[in-house]
């Protein structure tokens, strides 16, 4: 089905893993990012994670990108609420694991 197990069954979540590892203390670059084309288009080609983003926004279309990617739309811009650090990439990475490990 195209929403599984944290949504995460459509691609492989390891892009994102290692693409949040590899933008972790960037200086501009934030996950909330990823809902900026301009970031997305610029910076895909040096970036796992914003070019796995890039690739699902472009198989994935019709709707929000919350609506059909809830989980990646989650970790960039929310936070929980017994949680008081920022979304960041070191955050997302810890999200993906526990995602990826239930998929196991």
């Amino acid at each position: 089905g195209s929403h599984g197990v944290w949504s995460l069954d459509d691609y492989c979540f390891l892009p994102f893993l290692w693409g949040s590892a590899q933008l972790e203390g960037h200086r501009h670059i934030k996950p909330k990012s990823i809902h900026s084309p301009d970031v997305l288009e610029g910076y895909g080609s040096q970036y796992m994670y914003l070019a796995s983003v890039a690739f699902v926004r472009s198989v994935k279309f019709g709707g929000a990108f919350a609506e059909h990617s809830p989980m990646l739309s989650m970790c960039a811009c929310r936070r929980p609420i017994s949680c008081s650090m920022p979304a960041t990439f070191s955050r997302m990475r810890r999200i993906v694991s526990v995602a990826a490990m239930n998929l196991l």
